[in-house]
């Protein structure tokens, strides 16, 4: 690793150890109590945003989660009025779900918190920096995209956990665990 691509990561690290920090203290503040949607609840939220009726069935779908967890995450959200649920239509056996007024407002209210928060964030950058940023973010993370499939099965890895056996077990305890990345067979 060069001295630069180190420095990179480092400020990498860096940045998502502070959006953490960030993040904790929004959840400590009463902007997270237990009156607003927690992050799986948010999903839901966005995605309905997104897609205006959607059955049980979509979410578990669109959000990869097991269908009881998408009736769970649904089910606070109608108790805290965000979201309702409704006889489709063209067939009342189908229940669609779709945001509320309510729902509406918190999700424009959460995309005004956003935009304050990109403002103060981003306000050390210029016009010309941020576009350069991302522009190079979007390169970054499409790149990661495109080897995600193959990152299970790439020889840094499997070299990686050859080399370090005595952390195994320090490994798996922070989800790396070699069952899910280490390769039977290398290509």
């Amino acid at each position: 690793m060069s001295t630069e691509t180190s420095q990179l990561f480092g400020v990498f690290a860096h940045l998502f150890h502070e959006t953490r920090h960030m993040t904790g203290h929004i959840k400590k503040s009463d902007l997270h109590s237990h009156r607003h949607p927690n992050p799986g609840q948010l999903r839901v939220i966005f995605l309905l945003a997104k897609n205006p009726q959607m059955t049980n069935s979509e979410i578990v779908e669109k959000l990869s989660i097991k269908p009881s967890s998408a009736s769970g995450l649904v089910n606070r959200l109608v108790e805290g009025g965000l979201v309702q649920r409704h006889a489709s239509p063209k067939d009342k056996r189908i229940m669609l779900i779709s945001l509320t007024a309510r729902g509406q407002r918190f999700l424009d209210s959460a995309h005004e918190l956003r935009d304050k928060l990109s403002e103060v964030i981003f306000a050390s950058l210029t016009d010309e920096e941020q576009a350069q940023l991302l522009h190079l973010l979007k390169k970054l993370s499409d790149d990661m995209a495109d080897k995600l499939p193959t990152w299970e099965s790439s020889r840094v890895m499997h070299d990686f956990f050859e080399q370090h056996q005595e952390f195994k077990e320090d490994l798996d305890h922070f989800g790396f665990s070699q069952t899910n990345t280490m390769p039977t067979k290398i290509e």
